[in-house]
């Protein structure tokens, strides 16, 4: 309290915002995101997928991307987006 010899002040009060109790009904409605069930390809449904993906984003076939991450070439791109999602799902060639 702030009292300046006339009147007493009492300064204003910040809420501040709290977490739910378990009690409470917020609580109990709140669910956990969904999350995609993963999705489990054969080795050869996997290749395709990387080669469909190399030749949409890239303009490469799968095998000529991977001659260019053998050969080094790509290792000065990968900061490319594209680039980059096709690195992440690289895949090998089934036998």
């Amino acid at each position: 309290m702030l009292y300046d010899g006339h009147t007493m002040a009492t300064p204003a009060r910040q809420d501040t915002p709290r977490a739910p109790f378990a009690s409470e009904p917020e609580a109990r409605t709140h669910r956990a995101p969904r999350v995609a069930k993963p999705l489990i390809l054969s080795p050869q449904q996997a290749w395709e997928m990387y080669d469909a993906e190399a030749r949409d984003l890239l303009g490469l076939s799968a095998d000529e991307f991977e001659k260019l991450c053998e050969s080094g070439e790509i290792g000065g791109r990968i900061e490319e987006p594209h680039v980059l999602e096709v690195w992440m799902i690289r895949a090998p060639k089934p036998g």
